[in-house]
């Protein structure tokens, strides 16, 4: 599974328009290998918005860029909405429970995305901790859903953990009991450079889920 994160700041004039613009991606879910996305604003930078896209593998989303996302992006006149994007492409390493998170896209409040760097050489102790301590502890916190552990399609030392939770209360609540201890336990300072986080308040309007019948795109 390829996991696309995208993340877009806009001035406070644009909000409405970016929002709207965001969903006008709706035809999204006529794509072959598109698994759904979702997304909305960050709670702590209200002008960042945050965006999660799944494929069903790289062929899939590739083709799409080639062939069907300029159609949409032109379509959705978002471009002039936003005053800066960053685009990152993950590959899926493990779920964080034993339900995939493409099939709660509307069940929850909050998505959590952490973006890990890396200290070079530390990929397989990063990765352990993640398996043996982080899995296992967010499994276990009420009120999170599921989630996804990934690694960057372009940087070795790049990882992404993104998670759904069920409310914000289920989420303070984990941040405020279970997050310290974790973050002792798994020596996540020792092993990173950089974990940069986001806290996404879920727009349902934003959510797009895959069609049950093809489209053609008109191009």
């Amino acid at each position: 599974m390829l996991i696309k994160w995208i993340k877009c700041t806009v001035l406070e004039k644009n909000k409405t328009a970016f929002a709207k613009a965001q969903e006008g991606w709706e035809n999204v879910k006529y794509a072959e290998g598109f698994l759904g996305q979702f997304g909305g604003w960050d709670r702590k930078n209200p002008l960042e918005a945050g965006i999660l896209a799944f494929w069903r593998d790289s062929a899939s989303y590739q083709y799409f860029m080639d062939h069907l996302h300029d159609e949409l992006f032109a379509g959705s006149n978002q471009e002039v909405t936003y005053s800066t994007i960053s685009v990152s492409t993950f590959e899926k390493l493990s779920n964080l429970t034993s339900t995939d998170l493409t099939k709660l896209f509307h069940t929850g409040e909050v998505i959590r995305v952490a973006d890990c760097l890396v200290e070079s050489g530390e990929q397989t102790n990063f990765e352990k901790a993640q398996h043996d301590v982080w899995n296992k502890g967010m499994e276990e916190a009420s009120g999170m859903l599921a989630g996804v552990f990934c690694h960057s399609s372009s940087n070795s030392e790049a990882y992404l953990v993104a998670s759904i939770w069920k409310d914000h209360q289920s989420h303070d609540d984990y941040v405020a009991k279970s997050l310290p201890l974790l973050k002792k336990q798994s020596h996540v300072k020792r092993t990173t450079k950089q974990v940069t986080g986001n806290i996404i308040d879920i727009n349902p309007r934003w959510t797009i889920i895959p069609a049950n019948r093809e489209k053609p795109f008109s191009s």
